[in-house]
C-alpha cells in the first residue's frame, strides 16, 4: 500500500478538543496473513505537525508486526531544536504486555521545552540537554506498568541555568531550616564562586548524571556539576 495526505487531524481519530495535526504524511508498507496471524511492515513520514501540543518536524517511523510483537525499528523526529531517536518493541502474547525501549535525545533546548510543558510557570530553565535512556516494563495499563519499570540512563546539560533560584542556598536552607545560610560560608569561598552563593540564579557550564530506575524509584548513581 501507499498512502498520502496533506493533513490528518487528531480530532478526526478520537474525540478530543486538541488542535494537534500531522501534515504532509506519506506511508508505505505491506500487510499479509501467515496462517491466522496478521503481519505488517511499514514506513511513515510527516514533514511537520504537533502531537500533545508539541511541535515536531521531519518525523520518520519504521515499524513491523510479527509473532504478536510490535517493533519500532526506528523512530526519529526533530523537536525543541533537538533530535529524538528511539527503537523498541512490545510483546502482546503473554498475560501482561511486555515492552522495552531505547531513546536518545540530542541537543534539546530546555527553554523551549519548559515553556511548552509549564506555560504558566515563572521559573525558567536554560541549557542544551542530551539524554540516553533504556526502559523496560510490563502491564496492561500505566498503573500496572509503573511498579515494573526498570532501566538506566545518563543525562547531560551544557550552558545551563535555573533562573530565580539559587540551588546552593536552597540545599543549605533545606538541610538546616535556616534561610540565608549561604552567607555563613567563608567569604573567601563565596568570592571564589560568586555565581554559586550570591547570584539569584543557578548557572553552570555542565551538569551530568547517571541514574537507574526500579521499584518505582529513580536512583541517582552519580552527579557532576561544573559551576561557572
Amino acid at each position: 500500500y501507499e498512502l498520502n495526505t496533506p493533513l490528518l487531524r487528531m480530532a478526526d481519530l478520537r474525540p478530543t478538543n486538541s488542535e494537534d495535526a500531522l501534515q504532509n504524511i506519506h506511508a508505505t508498507g505491506r500487510a499479509w496473513m501467515k496462517g491466522e496471524e496478521l503481519r505488517h511492515e511499514g514506513k511513515l513520514t510527516s514533514e511537520r505537525g504537533s502531537v500533545a501540543k508539541i511541535a515536531y518536524t521531519d518525523f520518520q517511523l519504521d515499524s513491523s508486526l510479527a509473532n504478536q510483537i510490535v517493533r519500532i525499528d526506528s523512530l526519529k523526529f526533530q523537536a525543541f531544536q533537538g533530535t529524538v531517536l528511539s527503537n523498541g518493541q512490545c510483546a502482546f502474547g503473554a498475560d501482561q504486555a511486555q515492552f522495552s525501549t531505547t531513546t536518545q535525545v540530542e541537543s534539546l533546548n530546555l527553554t523551549q521545552l519548559f515553556r511548552a510543558a509549564l506555560p504558566l510557570s515563572d521559573q525558567m530553565v536554560q541549557g542544551i540537554a542530551s539524554l540516553d535512556l533504556s526502559l523496560s516494563g510490563s502491564g496492561q495499563t500505566w498503573d500496572d506498568v509503573l511498579p515494573t519499570l526498570q532501566g538506566q540512563g545518563k543525562a547531560e546539560i551544557v550552558g545551563g541555568a535555573v533562573l530565580d533560584l539559587n540551588i546552593a542556598e536552597g540545599v543549605l536552607s533545606g538541610l538546616t531550616g535556616i534561610s540565608g545560610l549561604s552567607f555563613a560560608i567563608s567569604p573567601t569561598v563565596r568570592d571564589k564562586y560568586p555565581t554559586i552563593f550570591t547570584s539569584p540564579h543557578t548557572e553552570f557550564d555542565e551538569l551530568s548524571s547517571r541514574f537507574s530506575l526500579g521499584e518505582s524509584k529513580i536512583n541517582l548513581d552519580s552527579l557532576r556539576v561544573a559551576a561557572r
